[in-house]
């Protein structure tokens, strides 16, 4: 009877902290944050192409990496929308629903590493605390691609975990560790240095039988392979590959991979110490200062945890033995090959994403190996954590904060472009002054107005063709920027609302969609 109390004891607790985890990722979903940010639009304008037409917006038959502006992004968030777009359309909740849902997955399968690390309490209290992690309900709630990694990762490390008692999930692991090279491009070196160190500590600790093992590689290798064709292509100037009706693109400029780590750098070493200071600051102080990441004071994890984190890390590699050995070492590999990460590039909470989870867990374990001393400690946790989770969805859901947050989502842009293309078949123009924001009107034209690539090919005039990040002349009969524009008298405009609007326009007819006004010619022609 004891038992079964417990059991259900258990399950209870479980499924009220799942109920938390998704009620504070739901609740106003796909309102908040309101519209959508340039990558979120981008994503969604090639995801639709591919499904639509099986190449994405730059003509690309099922590329392994879109182009996007330029220097690319990543593309298996895009591949995962796809199905979400087919039976749903496309919609800012819609381009958002993948994340949200692999958001709510994550919380499972924190659970399922602490109980085989430790045991169910473990399993839960890091479950918990990855449920009102203010970091992980931000990137729950909007979609931004790079996001994707860490819930990839953590498929494949529950698969690599479960695979030493049964050796055939092992492969099934791999193959999520070769699927995270497209999630984002701190793979490229997260991935090899994890797996070099994790697999050859479980070969050398005979966990892992040689038949299985070998084809694990196999299948790495082989999902891999696209990945390693792309690096190569973009490194040494290659043409595009083609791989029966895969493509492996050549970036039209510097790839983002480049733009970003040391490795490309030819001052390489003596930006690993400035790395590291970025890096420890932003795990210490708990910000990137960045409000499209980060709730201030909130952090990612409650500002004041860091110290915690250590702890746990130290505790961890003080239990190291016997039966548990591999599971602590394998998620010691973890935080290790991230930290590592934070060396070859200056980071943000996007840059380093992969190391939070494992960061949290490690909270978890402190605060658990407290509880065995003073058993106050888990109710007092709990209740202060979700005092301080009410606290952040307070502020994150606030006025306050969206004033600060909306422009990096460019509100009203896709409806103001719909509205002014209805009132005109003529030239529409759409200013690009948003205040220290990149703007990226474009995608958001493909989005209101779709074209099918062939059209789009044929109508795009970029600024420079071969930049980074690749601004748009025109687009058709969508001009960007007023020096761009022909200015005649039907041309309908589209402001940021705090533009300073021409005097010449002071009669226009106004209308306004969230941050944008569209502004047209009443006068008679």
């Amino acid at each position: 009877m004891k038992v079964r109390s417990k059991s259900r004891a258990l399950l209870i607790l479980f499924f009220t902290i799942l109920g938390i985890g998704i009620l504070v990722r739901v609740w106003q979903f796909g309102a908040i944050p309101p519209g959508l940010n340039k990558d979120e639009a981008s994503i969604g304008v090639d995801a639709m192409s591919l499904l639509r037409y099986h190449v994405d917006r730059n003509g690309m038959s099922f590329p392994i990496h879109f182009i996007s502006w330029g220097s690319g992004q990543n593309a298996l968030y895009g591949y995962l929308l796809i199905p979400f777009l087919a039976f749903f359309g496309s919609s800012s909740t819609i381009i958002r629903l993948p994340m949200l849902l692999t958001g709510i997955a994550t919380l499972p399968l924190v659970y399922l590493v602490g109980k085989e690390i430790e045991d169910e309490k473990l399993g839960l209290l890091a479950m918990f605390f990855i449920a009102v992690s203010p970091w992980h309900i931000i990137l729950s709630r909007w979609s931004l691609e790079s996001n994707l990694l860490p819930f990839v990762f953590l498929v494949g490390f529950v698969l690599l975990i479960k695979s030493i008692e049964r050796n055939g999930l092992f492969p099934l692991a791999c193959l999520f560790f070769g699927l995270c090279l497209y999630a984002y491009g701190t793979a490229y070196a997260f991935i090899p240095i994890f797996v070099t160190a994790a697999f050859g500590w479980l070969l050398y600790m005979k966990q892992i039988r040689l038949k299985p093992f070998l084809f694990g590689i196999f299948i790495l290798f082989v999902v891999s392979l696209p990945i390693i064709l792309f690096v190569a292509t973009n490194t040494f100037k290659h043409d595009t590959l083609h791989l029966f009706s895969i493509t492996i693109p050549r970036l039209p400029s510097l790839p983002r991979y480049e733009s970003i780590s040391f490795i490309f750098h030819k001052d390489a070493l003596k930006l690993i110490g400035g790395n590291l200071v970025t890096l420890f600051t932003l795990l210490i102080a708990q910000t990137d200062h960045d409000v499209i990441n980060v709730v201030e004071p909130y952090g990612y994890f409650y500002l004041i945890t860091f110290p915690f984190a250590v702890i746990g890390i130290w505790q961890l590699i003080r239990s190291i033995r016997n039966k548990t050995t591999s599971l602590k070492i394998l998620l010691l590999f973890w935080i290790g090959a991230s930290l590592i990460i934070g060396m070859l590039q200056p980071v943000n909470f996007n840059r380093i994403n992969i190391i939070f989870i494992p960061l949290i867990f490690c909270i978890a374990v402190f605060i658990s190996n407290l509880s065995i001393k003073y058993r106050w400690i888990l109710p007092g946790t709990s209740l202060i954590l979700l005092v301080a989770c009410s606290l952040f969805m307070h502020d994150y859901l606030g006025n306050q904060y969206l004033s600060k947050n909306r422009i990096n989502f460019f509100v009203g842009l896709e409806p103001a472009i719909q509205y002014a293309s209805s009132l005109t078949q003529n030239e529409v123009c759409i200013s690009t002054e948003y205040h220290g924001i990149t703007p990226a009107p474009e995608v958001y034209v493909l989005l209101a107005e779709p074209m099918d690539p062939a059209s789009y090919l044929s109508a795009v005039n970029y600024v420079d063709p071969h930049a980074e990040f690749r601004v748009y002349r025109s687009l058709g009969r969508y001009s960007f920027g007023l020096n761009n524009c022909k200015n005649e008298l039907t041309t309908v405009y589209i402001f940021y609302y705090q533009d300073d609007i021409p005097q010449t326009m002071a009669y226009y007819e106004r209308k306004q969609f969230g941050d944008f006004v569209v502004l047209s010619n009443n006068t008679p022609h």
